[in-house]
């Protein structure tokens, strides 16, 4: 069950990273300000946070 919870975190910080690159290519915002709103809009746990953050760079 916990590999569940980690898999479904991994997803969720995948899916957030695209988002997040689609938004700065498409509409042309500023990395820091995306990358913030989208931790807080997906409830993203701060290991997943990172993951995403890590995805990013």
């Amino acid at each position: 069950m916990e590999q569940d919870n980690f898999l479904t975190g991994r997803r969720a910080a995948r899916r957030s990273a695209l988002q997040v690159l689609y938004e700065i290519d498409s509409v042309g915002h500023s990395w820091e300000d995306v990358v913030g709103r989208f931790k807080s809009a997906n409830d993203l746990s701060g290991e997943d946070f990172v993951f995403a953050k890590e995805l990013l760079n």
